[in-house]
């Protein structure tokens, strides 16, 4: 007995998958989203980077003229982005990103 066209159709698109076919679309579909997390996390470090490099400028500039105050404030800016880029580096396990 010859199959219609519409039975071929379904038995290719219609199917239900494996447990194996399943399991291995849910890890891909899982190891996609990790990787679009991590890509986000590196932009995010990239530009908070940034920022901490900022504040290290300014808090030299600060030193050098004597703003003591001012050179504290950016210090703690500096030091407090710089574990904030360790949390995320950690969490996404992106090791060191340093900025171009």
């Amino acid at each position: 007995m010859s199959k219609t066209a519409k039975q071929i159709s379904e038995e290719i698109f219609y199917k239900p998958a494996t447990n194996g076919q399943a399991k291995n679309s849910i890890q891909e579909g899982e190891k996609l989203i990790e990787d679009y997390a991590k890509e986000k996390a590196i932009k995010a470090i990239k530009e908070i980077r940034i920022m901490e490099d900022n504040h290290f400028q300014k808090s030299k500039f600060c030193g050098q003229h004597n703003f003591q105050m001012d050179q504290i404030k950016h210090q703690q800016i500096e030091n407090e982005l710089r574990r904030v880029c360790n949390i995320i580096q950690n969490t996404f396990d992106t090791g060191y990103i340093s900025t171009p």
